[in-house]
């Protein structure tokens, strides 16, 4: 079966947080739990490394990956893990040169050819990811062409040009990205958030809606400019599901602008 390992860089709460690391927040990354659940659903064997919940130091994110075999890494980055993703993208390159190093996430969106050039990354994902790294999936796996495929950044080594492909529309429907795969995770009542963000746990995070309408030139949100919905139907059956099987007693609503229809 064909294997996608997906990552973190390991950016610790004593980096994040310093003197006040032991309150500071560890939550899961929703982002790569959504590329995960579309390949999962589409037959690939996936694994998600959680790299700073488990404190997971390079050695043994490298130990992983050797004993894991996958053909692609997902690398998501913040601008905060940014250095962490050049050095663990250059370790793991060096390693295994045979696989193909994906990078997502909101820095890679609004910092794009300068941060790509810089590390060891094949090939960058742009804005919304779930069909994107689906297509990229298959065709790396087959060995197709990449230049097809919306949304993407990569480098054309036979000419050693830098390609950027058309953006890809956002998708329309949420309703037909399937709930993150929280099931690959560690166990959710492993992770805490901020002390004055909730009165009982176990806690956790999800999304009811992408994007904001404003247009405010100070902030960038990879899901656009525009605001998507949720159905209230896939809202409560996501609620229930956090309930039912993983304990949860709060949720955390981690959209953009939850309030803009008050509806």
């Amino acid at each position: 079966m064909n294997k996608v390992l997906l990552l973190n860089p390991p950016v610790f709460t004593e980096e994040t947080y310093g003197k006040f690391a032991k309150v500071g927040s560890t939550q899961p990354f929703l982002g790569i739990c959504y590329l995960a659940a579309v390949l999962k659903k589409n037959g690939f064997k996936v694994k998600i490394l959680d790299t700073i919940l488990l404190k997971m130091p390079p050695v043994e994110i490298l130990s992983n990956i050797e004993d894991f075999r996958p053909e692609i890494v997902g690398i998501t980055v913040t601008t905060l893990s940014s250095p962490k993703a050049l050095d663990i993208a250059k370790r793991i390159k060096e390693r295994f040169p045979e696989i193909m190093i994906v990078v997502g996430g909101p820095h890679i969106s609004e910092y794009t050819k300068a941060f790509f050039l810089e590390g060891n990354f094949d090939v960058a994902v742009l804005g919304e990811g779930e069909w994107t790294f689906l297509e990229l999936t298959k065709a790396i796996l087959n060995k197709t062409s990449l230049d097809k495929i919306d949304g993407i950044m990569f480098k054309e080594k036979s000419f050693g040009k830098l390609i950027v492909t058309k953006t890809r529309n956002y998708e329309k429907n949420l309703d037909n990205i399937p709930f993150p795969a929280r099931e690959l995770l560690p166990p959710l009542h492993l992770y805490r958030p901020s002390a004055l963000y909730h009165k009982r746990i176990p806690v956790t995070q999800m999304f009811t809606s992408r994007g904001c309408p404003a247009q405010c030139i100070f902030c960038e949100t990879p899901f656009g400019k525009t605001v998507r919905y949720h159905s209230p139907g896939y809202v409560v059956e996501e609620m229930e599901m956090l309930k039912r099987d993983y304990g949860i007693r709060e949720i955390m609503i981690n959209d953009d602008t939850f309030v803009i229809d008050k509806k």
